[in-house]
């Protein structure tokens, strides 16, 4: 079957002024999870999570003025080495 399947994401809306550079993070999530090769379903489930982490944990914090951005650096995790 070669229909297209689609999925709907949702999570509970958090309350920030912290959410400048969602889309392009959210982008570049999903791009470093498929370079990890992650299915791409996994993908976006695991890039919605760090955003979603990412905005929570960044919530209150206050960056200059207006909106900030989300708190990129929240968790860290080691890279990982490939071959060799």
């Amino acid at each position: 079957d070669n229909a297209l399947h689609t999925k709907t994401y949702t999570s509970p809306r958090i309350i920030s002024r912290n959410t400048h550079g969602t889309g392009c993070t959210l982008s570049s999530a999903i791009a470093c999870y498929l370079a990890l090769g992650e299915p791409l379903p996994d993908a976006v489930a695991k890039a919605r999570a760090y955003i979603v982490h990412a905005i929570e944990q960044g919530k209150s914090v206050q960056t200059g003025h207006g909106h900030g951005p989300l708190n990129h650096g929240f968790a860290p995790v080691a890279m990982r080495v490939l071959g060799g």
